[in-house]
């Protein structure tokens, strides 16, 4: 009887022990905040409820926040998408994203958009945190970040969490100038091994979701990473993509949605025990705003106001633009604009240029915060073969950021097919182009200077059909003025399968 009992109270303190060890924690995310001042419609929702902005995210925050295990990670792009933030060269964010109070945040690549001058003028007024361990100045090879990696302790779990910047500003023009980003996976690997007295390791990722998806499956079991929140590619991900055991986390993009991940982490044996990731729609008006935020909203909106909320058009549809690998109405109107303005065959838009949907009453506002980059454009020729390149680059299934389509042009792919096979038509005013047929187009010149990224080509075979021409007008200023010359008398522009997935 007493070696019975011994052994019951031998196990029930061995379960004890056990159940001590495995502790809670909760991480609230969001990534690519893009200056997001004031809610929206939030079409991807029924009904369309307003949604979004600051202040309903400051609600959401300090509702989540009462479970004191709690942290809040910002995976990159605080900057770029408003008005207010292109009046104020990213100051007004900053105070915005301050009040909001992240425990750490990874850089992105908008957080260079003024200048990397401009960048290290407000960096001492970043109240949190920020990391990036691939991100260098050139000139010095000094961190563009704080630091490379932070470690956060919450509910006696100590976190490790180490920050990566996407490779593509290494292409962004003057920028790659100023600054260089360096492999992804020797940092982590170095980071890791360097910060062995830890409970969990989280990589904070502003690189993408493919991106994000490679990196995993580069991963070892010695590395220690427990899970990868990212963003970059705007991927709404309403459960975790799981990779080489590690689940990846998105929350979409401009605040329409806060991830939650709740967490059991084993602190004796340093692992993640359980994982629960879900997306909440950020609805305006649920949880009561913190009032300094909405302060500081009121004030800067005032301000825009005054300049920017002049009407300039109306539509007969709201153009919208869900999804970057879609066809959507927002990326018809901007290649449609674009052929009447350039008297050309084809104009291609990437996805990732068009930031914000424009709603039926077009105020100045809307186009600024549509195509806040200033982007210039040029114009070539193409045969039909380097469009079949083209239009397969557009295809490939690793392509988060698709060309839209001009209303001249149609075609049909098959997502079952192997990449580089997968276009099976290609029409351009409803006939089936041939490899020889010469085409004038243009693009912008971010998309020009990627080259095989967008064109899935080098532009030297495309300037050896006859040269380019650079041309310096600006894309904001060609729409505002086609905005306002066809107001009353606006073309349509809905989804007319200009793109299509026979696959689906």
């Amino acid at each position: 009887m007493k070696s019975l009992l011994f052994a019951c109270i031998f196990a029930l303190v061995s379960y004890s022990s056990a159940v001590a060890g495995i502790k809670d924690l909760t991480i609230l995310h969001i990534n690519d905040f893009h200056a997001s001042f004031l809610p929206h419609k939030m079409y991807a929702i029924k009904d369309r409820p307003m949604g979004g902005g600051a202040s309903a995210l400051s609600g959401y925050l300090a509702h989540y926040r009462q479970d004191n295990n709690a942290l809040f990670f910002l995976a990159g792009d605080i900057f770029q998408g408003s008005v207010i933030d292109i009046l104020t060269k990213g100051e007004a964010v900053l105070e915005v994203v301050n009040e909001l109070k992240p425990d750490v945040m990874c850089l992105g690549n908008h957080e260079f958009d003024f200048g990397v001058g401009r960048y290290r003028t407000l960096q001492p007024k970043m109240k949190f945190p920020v990391i990036a361990a691939n991100g260098f100045e050139r000139a010095n090879s000094r961190l563009l970040a704080t630091s490379s990696h932070y470690i956060v302790q919450k509910n006696g779990i100590r976190i490790l969490v180490i920050g990566l910047v996407t490779d593509l500003l290494n292409t962004s023009g003057s920028l790659g100038k100023e600054l260089y980003i360096t492999d992804y996976y020797k940092h982590v690997a170095r980071i890791a091994k360097g910060n062995k007295d830890v409970d969990l390791t989280v990589l904070l990722t502003h690189i993408g979701f493919n991106e994000d998806k490679e990196l995993a499956e580069q991963l070892k079991a010695e590395d220690g990473v427990d899970l990868i929140i990212g963003g970059h590619s705007h991927t709404v991900l309403k459960e975790p993509v799981v990779v080489n055991n590690v689940p990846i986390f998105h929350a979409g993009a401009n605040t329409d949605y806060l991830g939650r991940i709740e967490l059991k982490v084993d602190t004796d044996t340093n692992r993640l025990a359980s994982y629960n990731g879900s997306l909440l729609p950020v609805l305006d008006g649920k949880y009561p705003a913190d009032p300094k935020v909405v302060g500081i909203v009121k004030k800067y909106n005032q301000m825009a106001s005054e300049k920017m909320d002049i009407e300039i058009s109306q539509l007969h549809q709201p153009l919208l633009h869900p999804s970057r690998t879609e066809e959507t109405e927002l990326g018809n109107f901007a290649c449609d604009v674009l052929l009447d303005y350039f008297k050309v065959d084809l104009a291609f838009q990437n996805s990732g240029g068009l930031r914000k949907p424009i709603p039926l009453e077009v105020k100045l506002r809307h186009v600024l915060e549509t195509f806040p980059f200033g982007n210039t454009f040029v114009k070539f020729k193409m045969t039909g073969k380097q469009l079949k390149l083209l239009l397969e680059n557009n295809a490939n299934s690793a392509n988060g950021d698709w060309y839209q389509m001009p209303k001249t042009l149609s075609y049909k792919f098959d997502s079952r097919k192997p990449n580089g096979r997968r276009v099976v038509s290609i029409k351009f005013k409803g006939k089936e182009i041939r490899d020889s047929q010469m085409f004038t187009a243009v693009t912008n010149n971010y998309v020009w200077r990627k080259g095989a990224t967008y064109l899935g080509q080098e532009t030297a075979g495309l300037i050896a059909n006859g040269g380019y021409e650079a041309v310096l007008d600006l894309d904001k200023n060609i729409y505002i003025d086609y905005l306002k010359t066809h107001k009353g008398n606006m073309p349509d522009f809905s989804i007319s399968r200009r793109i299509v997935d026979i696959g689906r």
